[in-house]
């Protein structure tokens, strides 16, 4: 996909592993050398949140960014629960299953 793509601007790790595992993201790193991934490694070793972990002047600008899943779940519910964004809703609502929740039948919501 690289070559596709003729190199790599970014490289992003997220999620739990790529968000709390320096030596996964140092040996990611490592293996993609050849394409200008270079980590800075005390950077790399405090990561904490969200941080740039490259080293000064790499070709590709390596990352660690929190996934904050539950806040992207809360946005989508908000939006169809509550349209208007300055409406409260203090009320049972149903949800249809679907792929983010595919077992809810009914949750409550205060917003």
């Amino acid at each position: 996909m690289a070559a596709a793509l003729r190199g790599l601007d970014a490289l992003v790790f997220t999620g739990g592993v790529g968000e709390r595992a320096p030596a996964v993201r140092a040996g990611a790193a490592e293996r993609l050398a050849f394409l200008g991934v270079a980590l800075d490694e005390a950077a790399n070793a405090g990561a904490l949140g969200d941080a740039d972990i490259s080293v000064s002047g790499a070709g590709v600008r390596c990352a660690v960014v929190a996934a904050r899943e539950d806040v992207e779940m809360a946005r989508q519910a908000r939006a169809v629960l509550a349209p208007d964004a300055g409406t409260s809703i203090k009320h049972r609502a149903r949800l249809v299953p679907g792929p983010v929740c595919p077992a809810a039948s009914a949750f409550w919501l205060s917003l």
